[in-house]
């Protein structure tokens, strides 16, 4: 008999945190299934493997990921949310309540992309891993007998037209008026190029919400992402990110900055480099301006520079050079 494996992730040194007592009971949980199997650090057999390769290697052949998180947060719990988001793993988070959790920990959870569970007690951590895990494999189930009429059985019909679409959200948002040609479908991805610069953009199958059709059969489809595509200011490219913006948030995610943010100053220094005219603008003021030419700076993590001011707050802003946009 086959069996699903799930990934236990949280901080595996006591002398930071124990959450050892919370691990065993996930295993307990997930192996009271007949089909699933945990995978842990601490029952894992011996491995020539690097321990790193070791630990992704294995969120790659899970097929849930669970990840708890106390007080304190850690570089490789980061880096192994990351690579289930990469792998478009589901992720199901719990959190236990703490009275001290540390911002980096809380940055940890927020990071999932998904709602986290809190627990306090043993028997929450119980019911709500078995809630959860009912709840995934239920869903899978109703993915595999409604495909035909969901967003995956709906793309492969415009994939076979050869289908040119719109895409929403995207950060900045004029983006969202864009045209799109459908390339390619497989279970885990949609493949579309951007039809005014060739460029190639790979969005997790799962995370289409929706296809928004209209009367007219001149219109285009609406994809409707359950996250965004997010312009990257550094590699002056298109990404998929898994947060989705709030309506009303016309220039996605920001972080604070100072005028000596020295991220910031890096930042500027590689775009004036190519041309580039950087500078500091009334965030109020920006949607009204953004096109091709002229656009907010995003960094590496989707977000722009914001200083918060009393009089008006500001947002690290680029003037492409003449005749060119990231269009």
């Amino acid at each position: 008999m086959e069996h699903g494996k799930v990934f236990i992730s949280s901080i595996l040194n006591r002398a930071v945190e124990d959450l050892s007592a919370e691990r065993s009971i996930a295993k307990e949980i997930i192996e009271s299934y007949d089909f699933l199997r945990a995978w842990a650090f601490e029952i894992a057999p011996a491995s020539f493997e690097n321990l790193d390769d070791s630990y992704l290697r294995n969120i790659d052949d899970s097929d849930i990921f669970t990840v708890i998180v106390g007080a304190q947060a850690s570089n490789p719990v980061a880096a192994e949310i990351q690579r289930a988001k990469q792998r478009n793993k589901p992720i199901l988070a719990f959190a236990k309540r703490v009275a001290n959790r540390t911002p980096m920990a809380q940055a940890l959870l927020e990071s999932t992309g998904t709602k986290y569970a809190a627990f306090g007690s043993p028997e929450e951590l119980r019911a709500s891993l078995r809630d959860a895990l009912n709840h995934t494999i239920v869903m899978s189930l109703h993915s595999l007998t409604t495909r035909g009429t969901t967003p995956f059985g709906q793309l492969r019909h415009l994939v076979e037209r050869k289908a040119r679409v719109h895409i929403k959200p995207t950060i900045p948002r004029f983006a969202e008026r864009d045209m799109f040609s459908i390339r390619e479908l497989t279970n885990d991805a949609l493949t579309v190029e951007k039809e005014s610069t060739d460029e190639a953009l790979s969005i997790p199958a799962s995370r289409i919400s929706d296809i928004l059709f209209h009367d007219s059969k001149a219109d285009t489809p609406v994809l409707v992402l359950d996250g965004r595509l997010q312009w990257l200011s550094t590699i002056q490219r298109w990404r998929f990110f898994p947060e989705k913006p709030d309506a009303a948030s016309p220039l996605g995610f920001s972080k604070p900055s100072v005028t000596s943010d020295p991220t910031a100053a890096r930042l500027c220094a590689e775009l004036q480099r190519k041309g580039f005219t950087m500078g500091w603008a009334a965030e109020a003021e920006i949607p009204g301006k953004q096109n091709g030419a002229y656009q907010v700076v995003y960094d590496d993590d989707g977000r722009y520079f914001k200083i918060e001011d009393r009089v008006r707050d500001l947002a690290l802003v680029a003037q492409t050079p003449q005749g060119v946009t990231h269009r």
